[in-house]
């Protein structure tokens, strides 16, 4: 069944009619498994949700409120109700999205891979980890929300689910997509827990992608130094892209980065 909710289309039963449109047979069956467990979910009730507007740098988000399982995707999904078909595919555009990020549909669904794996590691599996470090500890969705450190390690236990899965269906043969888009996202938690030294360098080697703050009168702001403060706002995106892709090239196993401690490679 699907109901169609604003631009969102919400698929909310009978999950397993529903099949993946892609040649891949590694990814259809990996689009099985995740529409069997949402088929099964303990307290029967799961939405696929497909349009979701998403807060800017977002992808996509797994959650579970009142032991309801959802995952969301942004409008990177083209939905074929009459014939159950879910094809995944390059970001189709909000022209009233000043924030839109385009993705290719490779990324779109590597991206599906990685909320999937949040799924299954949640609800499937009750919250049990298998990656290193924290193999066979559990915790709930509460528990995550209330601490940063319990978050990473979720964040890493669906990239490692990902690159797992990606291994075992050859979801991606011969390509870093799903290593590569679970680096990004490790990005964001594991910059913060580098040295003072290594911080202060990925600061200045990222200063140039990021535009100049100004006052009300349009006034550049320099600090004590007389430099240009950052305004925060990424303005070189590809240029920081280029950039990341630096550091994610010199990581050959996600599992480099298990340890919340470890040094990221290429800025010191």
């Amino acid at each position: 069944m699907g109901v169609k909710a604003g631009q969102i289309y919400k698929i909310t039963s009978d999950f397993e009619s529903w099949n993946l449109n892609d040649p891949n047979p590694g990814r259809q069956e990996f689009f099985q498994i995740v529409m069997n467990a949402l088929e099964n979910t303990e307290m029967g009730f799961s939405t696929f949700n497909i349009g979701v507007p998403m807060y800017k740098g977002i992808g996509g988000y797994f959650t579970n409120h009142l032991s309801l399982d959802k995952i969301c995707l942004p409008n990177i999904v083209k939905v074929d109700e009459a014939n159950h078909l879910l094809t995944f595919t390059d970001t189709i555009p909000d022209p009233e999205d000043p924030d839109y990020e385009p993705m290719t549909a490779e990324e779109s669904f590597a991206i599906f891979v990685h909320e999937a794996c949040h799924f299954l590691h949640f609800s499937r599996d009750n919250g049990v980890f298998t990656s290193p470090l924290m193999k066979g500890k559990s915790y709930d969705m509460n528990e995550l929300m209330k601490s940063p450190k319990v978050r990473r390690e979720a964040e890493f236990e669906a990239g490692y689910r990902s690159v797992f899965y990606d291994k075992v269906y050859r979801m991606y043969p011969g390509s870093r997509q799903i290593l590569d888009t679970n680096l990004i996202n490790m990005l964001n938690y594991d910059t913060k827990n580098q040295s003072p030294e290594w911080i202060k360098r990925y600061q200045e080697l990222t200063r140039p992608f990021y535009g100049d703050a100004v006052d009300e009168k349009g006034t550049v702001i320099l600090d004590k130094d007389g430099n240009p403060v950052s305004s925060g706002e990424l303005v070189d995106k590809k240029g920081y892209k280029d950039f990341t892709k630096c550091i994610r090239d010199q990581v050959k196993k996600f599992t480099e980065w298990a340890d919340p401690k470890h040094e990221i490679k290429g800025i010191l």
